[in-house]
């Protein structure tokens, strides 16, 4: 064998090794691809899991959130239990009116007409006041009507009288010109607690609140305007009638003009009152009544 015929000999030879070790290549390269596809199935089928799991638990915060909302709506505006037959009665007894507008207080100008027109049922609507709410809940005090123990305590009827007797006791009567130079100026309730003053209106009005804090049903506290016996004539007042489930009457709570200090049970029922007149329009946190068709 010739030096050429050996080249050859060992060219073959090294391609066939080389073929060989080629074909070794491809096989662990195919075996690696078709691992690393499996590979990418299992990664595509975990990131479909873990996103339909994410998914899940989106939805699931997302209710949760929703709900939580709503406890939140709740809580602030709890839902009202459905009305009696007592309730629906004497809410629908006198003509409602839609205009509940009085000129009451003015606005913070020096402008002569600067008066302005609240919706009267605005300043009923404070029994939610953390001030007076901490009122009828921690004031305690001892009085001849009824024994120790704190404005929201008692059936209706006795924390109507107790927080009628804390008004006549802390808040000293003063006219509206008196106190701001305007003929009419309606306190807020947390403004008279503070100032510890004010005329009819405005003792009634604190007055409503305490009796909706101290949790008293709405419609059986009516802030009412009605004209009053006063030295032989008659002026215009203000004040809550509280109606008696116990004694089915409605009664007259007066902080100022006529002030007493009786129980609902020995109190007069409020059309037997000779020193008060037909009521005006009355209101309390939704409705206003009148009987004259043109409202307040």
């Amino acid at each position: 064998m010739d030096i050429l015929e050996l080249l050859g000999f060992g060219c073959r030879t090294k391609l066939h090794e080389c073929r060989a070790l080629l074909r070794q290549a491809n096989s662990i390269a195919n075996a690696y691809m078709k691992a690393v596809r499996l590979k990418v199935e299992e990664i595509k089928k975990l990131t479909a899991q873990l996103n339909a799991r994410n998914h899940d638990i989106a939805e699931a915060v997302a209710t949760i959130q929703e709900q939580s909302h709503r406890l939140q709506e709740l809580e602030a505006n709890p839902c009202s239990p459905p009305k009696s037959k007592l309730e629906l009665h004497y809410e629908n007894k006198y003509p409602k009116r839609e205009n509940g507008y009085y000129i009451a207080r003015p606005l913070p100008t020096n402008k002569p007409d600067n008066m302005m027109r609240y919706d009267i049922r605005t300043f009923a609507q404070f029994g939610k006041d953390p001030i007076i709410k901490a009122l009828v809940n921690n004031y305690s005090s001892y009085h001849s009507v009824f024994p120790y123990g704190k404005l929201n305590e008692g059936t209706d009827d006795e924390k109507a009288v107790k927080c009628l007797i804390w008004v006549q006791d802390h808040i000293i009567y003063e006219s509206d010109k008196a106190q701001t130079g305007y003929n009419e100026y309606w306190f807020f309730p947390h403004e008279t607690l503070e100032l510890r003053h004010g005329d009819c209106e405005d003792g009634s009005i604190l007055l409503k609140n305490m009796l909706l804090a101290a949790g008293i049903p709405d419609w059986k506290a009516r802030l009412t305007s009605a004209n009053v016996r006063s030295t032989g004539s008659w002026a215009g007042h203000c004040f809550v009638n509280y109606y008696s489930e116990e004694h089915d009457k409605w009664v007259l709570l007066d902080w100022c003009y006529y002030p007493n200090r009786k129980k609902v049970a020995d109190r007069k029922p409020y059309k037997e009152e000779n020193n008060y007149g037909d009521v005006k329009y009355s209101w309390d946190s939704e409705f206003v009544w009148s009987k004259d068709e043109h409202g307040i």
